[in-house]
């Protein structure tokens, strides 16, 4: 499965009430399941949706899971200012999806 594989979902984890991740963690389950209910989208068009971003503690490795595991880049690693380290990714059935690593000292180099 492309988002366990990615570390984006670890079926060890436990989905207990009350805790903090159960909710986003339901989420990729369902996303592991689902299947596309309409035409994939033309390559370079954006989305005109909600976009799922997935907050991780270190971009650099789990971006390395995704390639290894079929996803592609779609926009790398860019700052938001102050905030955090943003990109976004198609998985292998063409779902686009975020990452963000929260970093404080995030600033552009434009």
């Amino acid at each position: 499965m492309f988002f366990s594989a990615s570390y984006l979902y670890s079926p060890r984890k436990k989905l207990r009430k009350g805790n903090k991740k159960t909710l986003l963690m339901m989420l990729y389950l369902f996303l592991e399941k689902m299947k596309r209910m309409a035409p994939v989208p033309p390559v370079k068009m954006g989305t005109n949706a909600f976009t799922y971003t997935v907050g991780v503690d270190n971009f650099d490795e789990v971006v390395t899971k995704i390639i290894e595991n079929g996803g592609k880049v779609t926009m790398p690693r860019f700052a938001v200012t102050g905030r955090c380290w943003q990109g976004y990714f198609i998985d292998h059935d063409n779902n686009v999806f975020g990452l963000s690593q929260p970093d404080p000292d995030a600033k552009s180099v434009l």
